[in-house]
């Protein structure tokens, strides 16, 4: 979502726009400083935790689960375009990784040099911490129909 031009509040993606500005040195979109402002007045005024004020956390639902879950999708999403748009393809390419480099890639930083464009994409996925979906419906659902 755009915070510019949005209008839902996704607490997720203003507060990635929050971190992203705040690191590049740029101001913030006016939804986004107005969405923080709102939240951090109700969290000084009514107390409770701040990132259930801001939006980040409620019953059922984190924000660092959805984040981790939308840098999977997106991950998975690009092997899907690097595997021709073959939804057998990525299944089994998903399988062979499982089994063989991820058994031996898991505790690096990044894969090594000799990945493939597939291997890096499906690493990133893996490291996102979301669980990889097992069956053909719920890859489907990530890969052809959206989040």
């Amino acid at each position: 979502m755009n915070p510019d031009t949005g209008p839902a509040i996704d607490p997720v993606s203003y507060l990635l726009h929050l971190a992203d500005a705040a690191v590049a040195g740029r101001p913030v979109a006016v939804p986004v400083a107005a969405w923080l402002v709102a939240g951090v007045r109700a969290y000084l005024d009514a107390g409770g935790t701040l990132d259930g004020c801001l939006g980040l956390r409620r019953p059922g639902w984190s924000a660092p689960t959805v984040h981790r879950r939308r840098e999977r999708d997106r991950h998975l999403r690009s092997a899907f375009g690097l595997v021709g748009g073959d939804l057998c393809a990525l299944a089994r390419a998903l399988g062979r990784f499982e089994s063989g480099p991820w058994l031996r890639w898991r505790g690096m930083d990044r894969p090594p040099p000799s990945a493939s464009p597939v291997q890096v994409e499906l690493f990133a996925a893996f490291a996102s911490g979301a669980p990889i979906p097992q069956s053909a419906r719920q890859l489907r659902r990530i890969v052809v129909g959206g989040e």
